[in-house]
């Protein structure tokens, strides 16, 4: 059996094993309404880890949206929008985007969240008030390498993942449901980060060009 079917059999495995405990009596769950909303959590779970997990790459980092209005994840909240992307300590990242209305933008660095893992603290932060915002809310960021006087968040050896935050207050200014509000990230390999993990016979894109 090729290593990829084992591990794709060993979700499936956990699946069956999850949606049997976490939605029946396990969990005091026998009601088949209260079963059905349980399975839900469960498959709203699954997307999640497969939207912001499962094609991860710290030398190419996305932000994607951790909640979504038709995904429920972790502590959703009505006035915000949450993204998060892969990093690696010995990257530097030029984070740029916009503000889109917020009252309040701030990216976290996540230590111990290697592999799917759930982070084990934060590790640094950064707000809108460390940072120069335009007139048109436009602002830019720098992820580790060398310290700058702002606009820039240091990551330690443990980081693993950004988390940025954007709240809301202004009824008139709706969260954006695209990535980041408009943030982009864009990675810098160092000589100790790793290179990107490539399929057998796949080309590295940043090498053939």
């Amino acid at each position: 059996m090729s290593e990829s079917r084992a591990a794709f059999g060993e979700l499936l495995a956990t699946l069956d094993v999850v949606g049997d405990r976490f939605a029946g009596a396990d969990w005091g769950l026998t009601d088949p309404v209260d079963v059905a909303e349980g399975l839900r959590v469960v498959m709203h779970l699954l997307a999640t880890g497969l939207e912001t997990q499962f094609e991860d790459d710290a030398a190419h980092p996305v932000f994607r949206a951790i909640v979504t209005p038709w995904r429920k994840s972790l502590g959703d909240n009505a006035d915000a929008r949450y993204h998060d992307a892969p990093v690696h300590p010995a990257g530097t990242y030029r984070v740029r985007g916009r503000m889109a209305g917020a009252v309040y933008v701030s990216f976290t660095v996540e230590a111990g969240a290697e592999d799917g893992a759930f982070p084990s603290g934060t590790v640094g932060s950064l707000n809108d008030t460390g940072f120069d915002v335009g007139d048109d809310g436009s602002f830019e960021t720098t992820l580790g390498g060398p310290a700058r006087a702002r606009g820039w968040l240091a990551l330690p050896e443990d980081a693993s993942r950004i988390t940025v935050r954007h709240y809301w207050e202004d009824l008139r200014s709706p969260p954006s449901i695209g990535g980041c509000a408009g943030s982009r990230s864009r990675g810098r390999q160092s000589p100790e980060m790793p290179p990107p993990v490539l399929p057998a016979g796949a080309r590295n894109m940043t090498e053939a060009n």
